[in-house]
């Protein structure tokens, strides 16, 4: 079931997804105010490895700050591929799907977060949103 109207909280909240996880690869470019070099360089990374979850993870925040959010939902999916008990990655997935629309895909990675990390705000945050706007009629 869609929402016919946006999720004003997910819209906030997603800020929080770009604060993040920035203390690996690509933090220096962002710290420097350079978005766009900091994607090339995590882009550059996952190349090399590919397998690297934390880059995957770190470039979902880089896109997730441009407003792509299915560019980070895509990396956000494939962090969570790679490493499938890392509540965080569970999280900013769900937040991105959230902002995408696709709010019973959201849920799943928020509950899955919850699962892996019941002290995680984020996720209970978003998840409790989710419920309150999809029992509105």
């Amino acid at each position: 079931m869609g929402l016919s109207r946006p999720i004003t909280l997910f819209t906030l909240l997603a800020g929080l997804i770009v604060a993040l996880a920035w203390s690996q690869p690509g933090a220096p470019q962002r710290d420097a105010g350079d978005l766009r070099r900091a994607i090339q360089y995590l882009r550059a990374a996952i190349h090399d490895r590919p397998d690297y979850s934390d880059a995957h993870y770190n470039l979902g925040n880089a896109l997730a700050a441009q407003n792509d959010y299915s560019g980070a939902a895509a990396e956000f999916a494939e962090a969570v591929q790679l490493k499938p008990d890392d509540a965080g990655a569970q999280a900013n997935l769900g937040t991105a799907l959230g902002l995408m629309g696709k709010i019973g895909e959201a849920k799943q990675h928020f509950e899955r977060a919850l699962q892996l990390d019941p002290n995680n705000q984020l996720a209970r945050q978003n998840l409790k949103q989710l419920e309150r706007e999809t029992a509105k009629p």
